[in-house]
């Protein structure tokens, strides 16, 4: 019956990383930041597309109890930036982000091709590195998000019980005998400041299958650049994160869902 799961790039099912780290008060002036890195000529080889991100005014209209967008534009406020790369068939492979939003900032790094963790890491390292030579930065956060992706290759019914685990403390029978559902599950830990959220769904009209997991962790001081990459202490939040993300697969997917992806 699984032979018509497809996980979304064959041998795994991840569809997208990123790792964001927050800072907690926004940058002025962004867009000096963006003239300083976009001529540098490691991102300028790395991302074909770099663009300032701008903040939007939009004005509604109430008309007869529903509401219309009758104006909208740029503000002149830039908020952030925007590095895109491009493999071969044209298709976005990396973002790189920068963007203030509500009060602080974050820096993220994506990827839609992921190959493995530490291939993911070291490049994702490459760019923060880059970046945090051309300015100062001070940050309270970090965390690390993967969407799982299946896609269920058949006109019949997703065999959501064959699929998820129905021992795992994660999952009900409700969920498992729906047509379509949602769950959606977070969790703190005071004691390491770490936090988790996990979201699990499918849709027969769809054909697709998804599991969304972040686990961020607030530091106990904000730290700059050299204090948040010395002694591998970012390397090692993110390994942590990574075996988070590893646990809640092994936990929520069948034996037969798992060997698909080679997760062992």
């Amino acid at each position: 019956m699984l032979d018509n799961l497809q996980p979304f790039l064959g041998g795994h099912s991840i569809n997208r990383s990123t790792i964001s780290l927050y800072l907690p008060q926004e940058i002025i002036k962004p867009e000096k930041v963006f003239d300083k890195i976009s001529k540098d000529e490691y991102f300028s080889a790395k991302y074909q597309r770099r663009n300032l991100i701008h903040s939007r005014i939009i004005s509604f209209k109430n008309d007869k109890n529903s509401l219309s967008i009758v104006d909208e534009k740029l503000n002149e406020n830039v908020v952030g930036f925007v590095f895109e790369q491009f493999n071969i068939n044209g298709e976005i492979e990396n973002i790189l982000t920068l963007q203030n939003d509500s009060n602080r900032t974050f820096i993220s790094f994506e990827t839609r091709k992921y190959i493995r963790w530490e291939i993911f890491f070291n490049r994702f390292l490459q760019d923060f590195t880059e970046l945090t030579s051309h300015h100062e930065f001070y940050f309270e956060a970090l965390s690390l998000t993967y969407i799982d992706e299946f896609i269920w290759k058949s006109e019949s019914k997703i065999p959501v019980e064959e699929i998820f685990e129905k021992n795992s403390e994660l999952i009900n029978s409700k969920f498992l005998k729906s047509k379509n559902g949602t769950i959606v599950l977070f969790s703190q830990n005071e004691d390491n400041n770490i936090e988790e959220k996990t979201e699990i769904s499918f849709n027969n009209e769809l054909k697709r299958v998804q599991i969304i997991h972040q686990h961020a962790t607030k530091f106990k001081d904000v730290l700059d650049t050299n204090n948040l990459i010395s002694k591998d202490n970012l390397k090692n939040k993110l390994d942590v994160a990574h075996l988070s993300n590893k646990e809640t697969l092994e936990d929520l997917l069948t034996q037969g869902v798992k060997e698909k992806i080679n997760l062992k």
